[in-house]
């Protein structure tokens, strides 16, 4: 089973694929939390640049993401993060008045690819809510999540 969370802007697209919990036996603390899976980037429009690796996410990093896309999606104003504990990635969303950028970046190694001032308005916040929501609620914190 896959579950997948996408964000998107103009021309950019960061989708965020889980497969399930690294140690499915483990019930509580930091080990019983971490997520297998993949990130994917695509990145422009007539010639786009695409990424995919494997990541590891912390439940408390969907967790996390999906409480600041619920305030940006109320508020309209404001930022919201998603990374990993092993910064492979981020990506953070700066919103004011229902308008901003994404800005973001991928790593593995010594390969990067980033991106910034990519164009996003309330409507793709709403749409990476709404998808963050399902992944958090299908991959939710075991037990105490530091332990």
């Amino acid at each position: 089973m896959s579950i997948e969370a996408n964000l998107s802007g103009d021309g950019c697209r960061l989708v965020v694929r889980i497969k399930g919990y690294a140690q499915p036996n483990i019930t509580d603390g930091i080990d019983a939390n971490f997520l297998m899976g993949e990130v994917e980037v695509r990145v422009g429009m007539s010639a786009p640049f695409y990424v995919t690796m494997p990541a590891k996410v912390h439940t408390e990093d969907i967790r996390r993401f999906h409480d600041q896309l619920q305030r940006l999606d109320h508020e309209l104003s404001g930022q919201a993060i998603l990374d990993n504990v092993d910064s492979d990635f981020q990506a953070t969303i700066t919103l004011e008045a229902g308008k901003g950028t994404l800005a973001g970046i991928v790593r593995e190694w010594a390969t990067e690819l980033r991106f910034k001032d990519v164009p996003i308005d309330q409507t793709y916040v709403h749409a990476a809510l709404h998808e963050f929501g399902q992944l958090a609620a299908a991959f939710p914190v075991r037990g105490s999540a530091w332990g």
